[in-house]
């Protein structure tokens, strides 16, 4: 779980949090391949996971609400 944490925080936490963003918080241009490199060093050490099924609902429940919320934000 601490592995997938770490991917779901990066994915996940501008749908949490109820504030303007921006599209890149961070001039770190290796920002999300860190995060990445992070998260597969853990998966590997861990022996790999399989995700429950309802994941690919929860994915893409998620991605089909940032859509709306894109859509839907003041400008």
């Amino acid at each position: 779980m601490a592995a997938l944490n770490i991917w779901a925080r990066f994915l996940y936490e501008p749908l949490v949090e109820d504030r303007p963003r921006r599209i890149q918080e961070t001039n770190d241009t290796q920002y999300g391949r860190e995060v990445a490199e992070r998260t597969h060093a853990a998966l590997k050490a861990t022996g790999g996971v399989r995700p429950p099924r309802e994941f690919v609902l929860m994915d893409r429940s998620a991605l089909g609400w940032a859509g709306c919320s894109c859509v839907l934000a003041p400008s």
